[in-house]
């Protein structure tokens, strides 16, 4: 399968990234026994689609140590405002129910690759 076919849905995983929302974040995201990276999007950015594939491609390598989810910020602003989010896309990760490291903006896989090893187990 393609890179465009990876990016814009071609891709027969749907696993990764798992939506999120206000209503469901603490269980999924607070109360995981897994560190946790939260794609915060809004469907109207043009990076954020981009970031949104990326994470499709890299996610399902590390299935098992890590979840990845997605909270369209849209439709979410008790999370837009319980983590200052600015813009988008930001990645957060989470471990133990806190916050850790925040990326702001488009950032090659590498770099993806490269927050995903930081944090898992």
């Amino acid at each position: 399968m393609g890179l465009f076919d990876r990016v814009f849905g071609g891709s027969k995983s749907t696993a990764y990234p798992s939506p999120v929302s206000d209503v469901d974040f603490a269980e999924k995201v607070l109360e995981s026994d897994l560190p946790v990276v939260v794609e915060f999007f809004s469907t109207t950015c043009p990076s954020c689609h981009v970031m949104t594939g990326l994470l499709k491609e890299l996610a399902p390598e590390y299935d098992g140590r890590l979840r990845v989810f997605s909270l369209n910020v849209d439709y979410c602003p008790e999370a837009r405002q319980n983590y200052r989010i600015m813009a988008v896309p930001t990645l957060i990760t989470f471990a133990d129910g806190r916050p850790g490291k925040r990326i702001q903006g488009l950032i090659p896989l590498a770099e993806i690759r490269r927050l995903f090893d930081e944090i898992v187990v």
